[in-house]
């Protein structure tokens, strides 16, 4: 079963309709899909969630394209840490994760080959992480 902040997502691109007999599967938002990896990896995100009460998405932090998931932010939302799923979000061209207490990014962020612009100042990360981050993204992360 959906989350409650991933059915009322759902519910905002579809104008109060839900199409997705098969949450689990695929996750249909009027015309546009969210693979079963994606909302594994939204899902899991929204969980650690801490500065939100009702852990909520608001409009605008998320987008979907043709092809999935193409922009999101998770920013001011508390997060202490990322899953490995955030590496499923393959379609995605923005990730804003600023204002979190984020130390560490995981390695499967390095499956985001379509990421354009990568935001996650205002965070904890380490000297060596922002190293890391800065070779693997080059110009799209901002730190």
């Amino acid at each position: 079963m959906a989350s409650r902040s991933l059915l009322n997502l759902a519910k905002e691109h579809c104008d109060n309709r839900v199409n997705a007999p098969e949450i689990e599967r695929m996750f249909t938002l009027g015309e546009h899909e969210i693979s079963a990896q994606e909302y594994k990896a939204l899902d899991e995100i929204t969980a650690l969630y801490k500065s939100t009460p009702e852990k909520e998405y608001r409009r605008g932090d998320i987008k979907i394209g043709d092809w999935g998931v193409i922009f999101y932010s998770a920013s001011g939302k508390g997060l202490e840490y990322l899953p490995d799923s955030i590496g499923n979000l393959k379609n995605i061209e923005h990730l804003g994760l600023v204002w979190n207490y984020l130390t560490s990014i995981p390695d499967s962020i390095g499956n985001l080959t379509k990421l354009k612009v990568f935001n996650v100042w205002d965070n904890n990360l380490t000297d060596q992480e922002k190293e890391r981050l800065k070779k693997l993204f080059r110009n799209r992360v901002h730190l």
